[in-house]
């Protein structure tokens, strides 16, 4: 997927005080993944060993607490004070500021989880490979990303990146009759008054990562009259912003 990992953590050190008030469709994916998990796990309430990549403020992992209880929790994130949000949540967890597809676990979890991170791997096949070989005896992976139809409005316009289908994100995984894969997705459709309000979105969320320059004045008149043209409503009041979460869940 080739991400910037330098520009994601800068942009996500900047907005990560505007993210909770601003990440609408994560908060709604961190709690569907948690349903998708009840509902798979047989309603089970406890996990021994957790591990949770790419916890930002900690939307999942509050909702985590909420929802289940565990012995031991770990989460990672590139964003060294994401620690503060961290510890406001649970004292007990270990928080470890590292880029997930270079840490070392020495480890197994029972459960591995993470929330709207995926999508920033630059090797998802090998980071996969390496999250499942830490997953312990009928361990669980379960974690959210974006489809190809996310911000589509942005790629029309020539800017985001290149999210990964249904298909690839499955062939990520290894099939064996014990396995058990489950992958949802949905689009949902966010309305703003105009363009400039889709880019504070975008910029108070951290995802302005999606696009790597900053406008100058001519190239950002000329964004605008083409988000006008091509994204109204049928109204008229109001220009789109696509979303397309996906839900995977995996048992090994």
């Amino acid at each position: 997927m080739n991400s910037n990992k330098i520009l994601i953590e800068k942009r996500f050190t900047k907005s990560i005080h505007t993210y909770k008030d601003n990440a609408i469709i994560q908060k709604t994916m961190a709690l569907k993944l948690l349903n998708i998990l009840k509902e798979e796990s047989l309603n089970k309430k406890k996990f021994d060993d957790v591990f949770e990549f790419g916890c930002g403020c900690g939307l999942l992992t509050y909702e985590f607490f909420n929802n289940f209880s565990c012995t031991n929790y770990i989460c990672n994130d590139i964003v060294k004070s994401c620690y503060d949000y961290i510890f406001n949540i649970n004292k007990k967890i270990e928080f470890i500021c590292a880029d997930v597809e270079k840490i070392e676990l020495n480890k197994k979890f029972d459960l591995i989880i993470s929330n709207a991170t995926f999508q920033w791997l630059n090797n998802p096949k090998k980071t996969t490979n390496t999250l499942i070989s830490n997953l312990k005896e009928d361990g669980i992976l379960a974690f959210t990303t974006f489809g190809p139809y996310n911000l589509k409005e942005f790629k029309q316009l020539g800017f985001g990146l290149n999210y990964i289908n249904i298909e690839s994100i499955k062939s990520l995984f290894p099939i064996k009759d014990k396995n058990k894969i489950i992958i949802k997705d949905e689009i949902i459709q966010l309305h703003f008054k105009n363009p400039y309000y889709v880019l504070k979105h975008l910029k108070c969320s951290g995802v302005n990562a999606v696009y790597n320059h900053s406008f100058t004045k001519t190239k950002l008149k000329k964004f605008i009259d083409d988000y006008y043209k091509l994204f109204k409503t049928k109204d008229k009041n109001f220009v789109t912003l696509t979303y397309h979460p996906v839900y995977i869940f995996f048992k090994i």
